[in-house]
């Protein structure tokens, strides 16, 4: 049997500081490289950064014309799936965060699953939708948990999702800004040019 790689992302929404949002989409990019599959919470903030940046490294690795670079830099990028698993619906999440989905949705059809637990949003449930998020991951040889914390507030989903991962699920945490973010070379022509494409 093969062992897979996957990536759960989970993190605040709000950034601790605004740089933070290049740590995130580099720690992404590393990720990505060699994920088979990478999920998220489909939250704003981190969540809608991380999935934004997963997309965009994924349509570059699929285009023809990076085939050389994506090979040798993003072995499983192009076919890295992606998921997005909400508490209740995707209709019922942030406006920002539906219109997100929506453009990403009309632009790369296919390119995000979607999971809807169909759960009341209460404290409770949120903290249940990232047990279901971190249970993706079927042992700590087969991913680890990409999170943006500031260790601090392990009372938030955040946190209890990352004490969830650690002391029962026993998987690996890596914390955005408080750990050393090693970004994969960039290719000549990045994804969107200098600018974000979103």
């Amino acid at each position: 049997m093969i062992s897979k790689n996957i990536v759960v992302c989970t993190g605040h929404r709000d950034l601790i500081v605004p740089s933070h949002e290049g740590l995130i989409r580099a720690s992404v990019r590393a990720a990505i490289r060699t994920a088979d599959e990478m999920v998220f919470g489909g939250a704003r903030g981190f969540d809608l950064i991380a999935l934004k940046e997963a997309v965009t490294w994924k349509v570059f690795a699929r285009n023809p014309q990076h085939a050389p670079h994506a090979k040798e830099h993003y072995p499983k990028t192009a076919g890295c799936n992606l998921v997005v698993i909400v508490c209740k619906t995707l209709v019922e999440q942030p406006q920002e965060v539906r219109d997100a989905i929506s453009d990403l949705d009309r632009m790369y059809p296919g390119f995000i699953e979607y999971i809807e637990l169909g759960m009341a949003y209460t404290p409770e449930n949120l903290i249940r939708r990232n047990y279901v998020m971190v249970n993706r991951i079927p042992s700590p040889s087969e991913g680890y948990v990409l999170t943006y914390f500031d260790g601090k507030t392990f009372k938030s989903g955040t946190g209890s999702c990352i004490r969830y991962a650690e002391n029962t699920k026993k998987l690996r945490v890596h914390r955005i800004a408080f750990d050393e973010v090693e970004a994969p070379p960039k290719p000549q022509s990045s994804p969107g040019g200098d600018s974000h494409p979103f």
